[in-house]
């Protein structure tokens, strides 16, 4: 710190010392946080938790606990229409015991972190507006956009439901008389009570490099590059890719990352360095979802269920298809393109990118999907085991988003620590 401070000498007299010493006020209000920067990206805050704690929620060791007393908050509120999957609409109290089964046993169950982890870090809870509204005005967010295949599209539902949103959203739209379905875009401006305005927005793309959105070709829809920089306020960009990688022999999922950490957060995206991009991890389907009514108990059960013995012969040929476990090199390599992002932190210029990583949670829960057993939809499909009813697991993945957000440095510190240290680079 003395070394930092003794910056402002050279510069008093030219009248520079404030725009200098705000900079370094910034730093030090986070210094601890932008020290201890992990592989995640996430800093941390030094406030309430350590910088560490974003690498360690949601991780390996952590296990689902249904909770029956905080199942309510996690129920969409009134008013808000609910068309990803029907669980909730067809579920049907057991009359021997229904206060106990008011709600699908998924939407009833929350993320446990390991003691140690819980008591240092917190235990991550179902978001509500009030802490939605509380964060994004820390942060100072104008908008949250999300991008990416029909999981994000879920994730960016499932947010606009847990905060209560109840602006209603036309299932298609047409613009030039070219009809656009509510999955390829939407958006809204929720208004908080404490007064801040949040644009949340979402657009399909599957590849992320697609000129439109996956094999549907929308014209009217800008390229969703265009769409984030066409925001001038600061953004929380949402994004994923990966799922769709393995039925797309002609497209490399290696080739596609390194475009976008080299040629969009190198280049195209360098003037939004106050930004904040949280990459999201691609989790698998449950080959045995058509019968889960209960969490997995372990990392150990779960991968036990892709044992071609315990799945039914009618099915293997289709998980074989779907090529699920090549999403694990998709993660390896998109946490190694972010950890030497974030290496770089004395250099880039760009935004702040993060790793969201659901994986380990999300590889726990077999039961929710919309072929599961408690989804008593008459109309749903016979073997969807990748996409989940809501509310259910997909809303966790806001949850552990928010929390981490929440640990983030002040806005600005970061920004700070890069011009400070162009200005006094570290000895050698």
């Amino acid at each position: 710190r003395p070394r930092i401070l003794a910056l402002a000498v050279p510069f008093a007299l030219g009248g520079a010392v404030f725009i200098l010493l705000s900079l370094v006020a910034d730093l030090l209000t986070a210094s601890t946080s932008i020290r201890a920067l992990d592989a995640t990206g996430f800093g941390g805050g030094g406030v309430r938790h350590p910088p560490t704690c974003p690498s360690r929620r949601g991780a390996l060791g952590g296990y689902w606990e249904q909770d029956l007393d905080s199942a309510p908050s996690q129920q969409y509120g009134p008013g808000i229409e609910n068309r990803l999957g029907k669980a909730t609409e067809f579920h049907i109290p057991d009359l021997a015991d229904p206060e106990n089964t008011k709600f699908p046993p998924f939407s009833t169950y929350v993320w446990r972190d390991p003691p140690e982890i819980e008591e240092e870090c917190g235990r991550v809870a179902p978001l509500n507006e009030a802490e939605f509204c509380r964060v994004a005005k820390e942060l100072d967010l104008e908008r949250i956009l999300f991008v990416g295949d029909s999981i994000t599209y879920y994730m960016s539902y499932a947010l606009r439901a847990q905060i209560g949103s109840t602006y209603d959203l036309p299932n298609k739209v047409f613009v030039d008389d070219v009809k656009i379905i509510q999955d390829q875009h939407w958006e809204l401006v929720h208004k908080c009570r404490n007064g801040r305005k949040i644009k949340i927005e979402e657009q399909r793309n599957d590849h992320l490099v697609d000129e439109y959105t996956g094999t549907r070709e929308i014209p009217v829809l800008p390229h969703w590059t265009d769409t984030y920089l066409s925001f001038p306020g600061k953004t929380l960009l949402v994004i994923n890719t990966g799922a769709h990688f393995p039925r797309t022999p002609d497209l490399s999922y290696r080739e596609v990352m390194d475009w976008f950490f080299t040629d969009l957060l190198g280049q195209k995206f360098i003037n939004r360095p106050e930004d904040i991009i949280a990459m999201r991890t691609t989790p698998t389907g449950h080959p045995d979802c058509l019968t889960a009514k209960r969490p997995h108990a372990s990392e150990q059960e779960y991968e036990a269920s892709f044992n071609p013995n315990n799945i039914p012969e009618k099915y293997r040929e289709k998980v074989e298809s779907y090529k699920w476990f090549s999403f694990h090199d998709m993660n390896a390599y998109l946490k190694e393109k972010i950890a030497q992002y974030n290496g770089q932190i004395e250099a880039r210029q760009g935004p702040q990118v993060h790793l969201l990583d659901v994986v380990p949670m999300t590889n726990l829960r077999s039961d929710g999907h919309m072929s599961g057993p408690d989804n008593k939809d008459p109309e749903k499909k016979e073997f969807d085991c990748l996409h989940y009813s809501l509310p259910g697991p997909i809303d966790w993945f806001n949850n552990l988003l928010f929390a981490n957000l929440a640990d983030l440095p002040p806005p600005g510190a970061i920004l700070a620590h890069q011009k400070v240290r162009q200005l006094h680079p570290p000895e050698v």
